[in-house]
């Protein structure tokens, strides 16, 4: 049972990694900047066989200690929580609503020095913030011993911002990189003879980060092989994204185009989105 090694799962939204993590005989931190999410957790867990094991906290991490943000609690989709105006409203735009709430800010260098038991290493941290994933990232510089693995939600517009990604990823020690699609994570099986602590049959819920370190599917990328991957990756979203020039949604408007489509046998080409895992 490797309880000497913990796994923080920032963005835990539901539970539904911890869970695994904790299954897989981990110790896990959990952290959401959602009051509402983190008492949904506490329920879910009061009778969890690893409910020692597991501790949680309501905070937005940033690269601050102590502030107050606000965070916009999405009604509609709870995994769409942000503390950023910018993607509320881009939310908004999607058809869905928020309530502002208040929530206090914490680094993840602080939280992981305040909290880390003696003997104890950081094993992976799982980061899926909406927006944030970055300012959480970069809260590691002060960190005495880094996380053996680390994942975030890639960005899939701006290439700058995805070069920015792997600088800073580069600049913190990580050079071995694997880029996992997460619309296809409820088909990933878990790997027996385990890899990763204990062996689980899993079944990975609608909206779970999945596998991770060792157990991930593929081989350990380079960073340029990473960014090859990511090159088309963009190309598809550009076109078929959310806002891409074919996007589903507009098409579908389009009835003379869908009745070609559909006389031809033509498909929109599949897009996804993508977590990038990193390792020392």
């Amino acid at each position: 049972m490797p309880y000497n090694k913990l796994i923080i799962d920032l963005g835990a939204h539901k539970g539904e990694d911890s869970d695994f993590y904790l299954q897989k005989g981990f110790r896990v931190i959990a952290i959401d900047a959602s009051d509402k999410m983190c008492q949904w957790i506490n329920k879910r867990f009061e009778s969890h066989p690893q409910k020692q094991q597991f501790t949680i906290f309501n905070y937005a991490i940033t690269e601050t200690d102590n502030e107050t943000v606000t965070f916009y609690e999405n009604t509609e989709k709870s995994v769409w929580g942000t503390i950023f105006e910018d993607w509320d409203k881009r939310n908004k735009r999607l058809g869905t609503s928020s309530i502002e709430t208040k929530v206090q800010t914490i680094r993840l260098d602080t939280l992981i020095q305040r909290e880390l038991k003696e003997g104890e290493q950081v094993h992976y941290v799982k980061i899926d913030i909406e927006g944030a994933d970055m300012m959480a990232l970069r809260s590691l510089s002060n960190v005495k011993q880094l996380p053996q693995y680390i994942s975030i939600e890639s960005e899939k517009v701006s290439w700058q911002q995805l070069l920015h990604e792997f600088e800073v990823m580069k600049r913190l020690g990580y050079t071995k990189f694997k880029i996992v699609d997460q619309a296809l994570i409820h088909q990933q099986k878990c790997p027996q003879p385990a890899r990763e602590g204990n062996y689980v049959d899993y079944h990975f819920e609608f909206g779970s980060t999945g596998l991770f370190g060792e157990e991930l599917p593929g081989e350990w990328l380079t960073e340029q092989e990473a960014l090859e991957t990511y090159k088309s990756i963009f190309k598809r979203y550009k076109y078929y994204g959310d806002d891409g020039i074919f996007n589903n949604k507009l098409v579908m408007k389009n009835r003379i185009l869908l009745k070609v489509m559909k006389l031809f046998g033509l498909k929109f080409p599949y897009v996804g989105w993508y977590d990038t895992h990193a390792s020392l």
